[in-house]
């Protein structure tokens, strides 16, 4: 399973439980857990450094999005509510730094 980048003690878009360390002290690092035949059936060793690509960016770079109501529009995913928004806005950014790089 991968997740969104939120551990244990994270909620919501973590714009404040993502601000303290100690929340995030159990795990140091990211980290993709799978099921060892999941892991073999992709030749991954335990331990091995992976490579995940983000169709989101490049969804957003594909279509040249640039504000989070078209990302929303994109994804046919509501943005009334807020709590996504802090998250949309750094994936925006993210996806402006890698494709200018």
């Amino acid at each position: 399973m991968l997740n969104t980048g939120r551990l244990r003690d994270h909620w919501h878009a973590m714009t404040r439980t993502g601000l303290s360390p100690r929340l995030s002290a159990h795990a140091p690092e990211p980290c993709l857990d799978l099921h060892p035949r999941d892991a073999a059936a992709r030749g991954l060793a335990d331990g091995a450094l992976v490579n995940l690509p983000n169709r989101l960016i490049a969804t957003i770079q594909s279509q040249s999005l640039t504000t989070v109501q078209e990302v929303g529009a994109a994804l046919r995913a509501g943005t009334n509510c807020g709590s996504c928004i802090p998250e949309l806005k750094e994936i925006l950014a993210d996806a402006q730094r890698s494709h200018v790089a």
